[in-house]
């Protein structure tokens, strides 16, 4: 709701301009009216100018939000995608181990080997007649020996 005054201020300033017109002559109507389209055309040009710009600040920071977002969805199902396939490459592996070792232990039986089962599983193997004591000496100098061996290559001089 407006202030009193500003109503009361409002129609004097509509009361003056009025009185001011019919006291002009043709020739000022004229200008007044020339002036007055200007300005309208003028403010309607800034209006559509203004309009315009806000239209691309805000385009801009939409599409800025946007490529964001679909960065992070991107990104996001990239990730999904990379741990499916490593989670699948480890299972394969896995099923193939297994396999593997179902193999070797039906080839072992076919050919009537005698292992144990924790040498056909990997386990270490000490020398005949070693008691527990020599066989911890044992591991510790073969663990010693793969250590040795298991530096890196150097090529031999050409």
């Amino acid at each position: 709701m407006e202030h009193p005054h500003e109503t009361r201020l409002a129609v004097a300033v509509a009361r003056r301009r009025q009185e001011l017109m019919d006291n002009l002559t043709s020739e000022g109507k004229a200008i007044y009216e020339t002036v007055t389209q200007a300005s309208e055309a003028t403010h309607l040009r800034h209006q559509k100018e203004l309009e315009a710009m806000i239209v691309a600040a805000v385009g801009s920071a939409v599409e800025a939000a946007v490529s964001r977002s679909v960065g992070a969805a991107v990104d996001k199902a990239i990730e999904a995608a990379m741990e499916t396939a490593v989670n699948d490459m480890q299972a394969y592996t896995d099923g193939t181990k297994v396999d593997l070792l179902r193999q070797i232990q039906e080839l072992c039986v076919a050919k009537g080997s005698t292992t144990r089962p924790n040498e056909a599983e990997g386990g270490e193997r000490s020398p005949k007649g070693a008691t527990e004591g020599n066989m911890q000496a044992f591991r510790s100098s073969m663990a010693a020996k793969g250590a040795a061996l298991s530096g890196p290559y150097i090529p031999p001089p050409a």
